[in-house]
């Protein structure tokens, strides 16, 4: 499905995957993996948030890590907020 921005979830799913392998350092990520159990300190949740606003252009906070859980969670939440027609930032 297309969304507003012009991005697949596919690709946003992408995206995000290597937004945070490049800031962990790492070189595996999945849908289920939450950052912090990946690694993530606070300033790379930092990070990884601030990538995702220049990516995007998006607010994007950082307790929105605990309430996503994951990857996937992330990425539902930049999908979703680009399909919706009256923008709630959470």
């Amino acid at each position: 499905m297309l969304k507003k921005n012009g991005n697949t979830r596919e690709e946003i799913f992408n995206d995000i995957i290597e937004i945070v392998k490049n800031v962990i350092n790492i070189d595996e990520v999945k849908g289920g993996d939450n950052i912090f159990l990946l690694g993530a300190e606070s300033l790379q949740a930092i990070n990884i948030a601030n990538n995702i606003r220049g990516k995007y252009g998006i607010e994007f906070k950082f307790n929105l890590f605990f309430k996503l859980k994951n990857i996937d969670g992330i990425v539902d939440y930049i999908a979703d907020y680009f399909m919706a027609d009256d923008i709630t930032l959470i």
